[in-house]
């Protein structure tokens, strides 16, 4: 077993690195076209944008109802909003919105917290009021 010499110097080393790419055959590519690169860079980015865009489209179907709430009322911006209602409620069924409620929740929680630290519920836009006692009518 050949053992490796602390004082041989780096073009020494890069030189046997050679030799033994050009025993086994291997041509390393001192340049790659641009065209090339460029072509990869394309395919990977298009690979994370689709992964991305799934991953949004199966676990963030809040955002995509309230995408297609915010359309037009025309048959388009209808027939996305109940393909989205439709969407959403496959997923729930499926368990898939629980990890989004979840993200809110603990995100929403320190809201409520007061700085005497009682925890105060944040209060939701889209919740009706709670019950609680009339107001009382000012003289």
């Amino acid at each position: 077993m050949d053992h490796h010499d602390p004082h041989e110097s780096f073009a020494e080393r890069q030189t046997r690195l050679e030799q033994l790419f050009h025993l086994v055959g291997y041509q390393p590519e001192t340049e790659v076209d641009d065209e090339i690169l460029a072509e990869r860079s394309r395919r990977w980015s298009s690979r994370a944008i689709a992964v991305a865009g799934l991953f949004l489209l199966v676990f963030n179907t809040h955002a995509l109802k309230s995408w297609a709430a915010s359309l037009p009322p025309d048959w388009t911006g209808e027939t996305l909003r109940v393909l989205s209602d439709a969407w959403s409620q496959r997923l729930a069924e499926l368990g898939l919105e629980r990890p989004r409620a979840v993200l809110h929740e603990t995100y929403t929680w320190p809201k409520g917290l007061t700085w005497t630290g009682a925890y105060r519920a944040p209060v939701d836009p889209e919740a009706p009021p709670p019950p609680g006692p009339p107001a009382s009518p000012s003289r």
